[in-house]
């Protein structure tokens, strides 16, 4: 049978123009994919720094609440704070004669003046540790600003409180193979996230006109407490890893 004189094949120049339009479309839909997957980790980095930020509050109400000392010398108000991320023991607080070197002893800033306030950071970097159980000689952490990598004044942070303790002891043990590390790691990439504890005390409404301004004084019960959360944290203040991710604030009271 003869074949139709209709029936041919496509020419060079209609398979250039079918290539062209398909490789259009292709680099539209491929250009998607980067940004669904920065969506996707910004969602788990969120979840993450969340409730990591809403669990050292509660364990910071719980210190305030049922760990709270003064010291016996000194008469400074200090809680004992224990929350993953916390390396010394705090089972090992002597009440009689406490360490302050400690990173779980978190001295209050109180009694210093009505009308002023002192910042304290945590973990504790400055020397002596807590002013030695003294917030009036304890160091004024508001004094250590610095410029950030935007130009702008902020806090300077060095140290973090670093989670995972559990994982970095596992990731530490010799028996423990590289493929197992791996494994860890990829499970639970939570080693890579830490917090840092700002406290100050909180003004109170002292010429009871219904709200907070300049006018009112500084309450030694009240606090101010904000968390700060880092992932792949860098002491460096230029450095992206000295911002916080997430923050979280509130008042707390004695």
């Amino acid at each position: 049978m003869m074949a139709s004189r209709y029936e041919r094949g496509f020419t060079l120049m209609e398979i250039l123009v079918a290539i062209f339009v398909m490789s259009v479309g292709l680099t539209g839909i491929i250009a998607v994919f980067p940004a669904g997957i920065k969506m996707g980790s910004k969602a788990v980095e969120d979840t993450y720094s969340g409730i990591l930020a809403q669990s050292v509050i509660d364990g910071l109400k719980v210190a305030m609440r049922e760990n709270r000392f003064e010291d016996p010398k000194r008469g400074g108000t200090y809680v004992v704070f224990d929350h993953d991320g916390i390396t010394d023991d705090p089972s090992q607080h002597r009440i009689k004669n406490p360490d302050y070197e400690k990173d779980f002893v978190l001295l209050l800033p109180q009694y210093f003046s009505d009308s002023k306030t002192k910042v304290f950071i945590y973990p504790e970097t400055s020397n002596p540790a807590n002013g030695r159980g003294s917030s009036a000689d304890a160091k004024d952490d508001d004094e250590d600003r610095v410029e950030d990598r935007h130009g702008e004044s902020v806090f300077e942070i060095t140290k973090t409180f670093e989670v995972g303790q559990f994982i970095k002891q596992r990731m530490s043990d010799p028996e423990v193979s590289d493929y197992e590390k791996r494994e860890i790691l990829s499970r639970d990439p939570i080693t890579q996230y830490s917090f840092a504890i700002i406290i100050k005390r909180a003004k109170v409404d002292t010429n009871k006109d219904g709200e907070i301004t300049k006018d009112d004084l500084y309450s030694n019960f009240l606090f101010d407490v904000e968390v700060r959360i880092y992932r792949n944290f860098r002491p460096d203040p230029k450095s992206k890893g000295n911002e916080a991710i997430h923050s979280i604030s509130t008042l707390m009271e004695l």
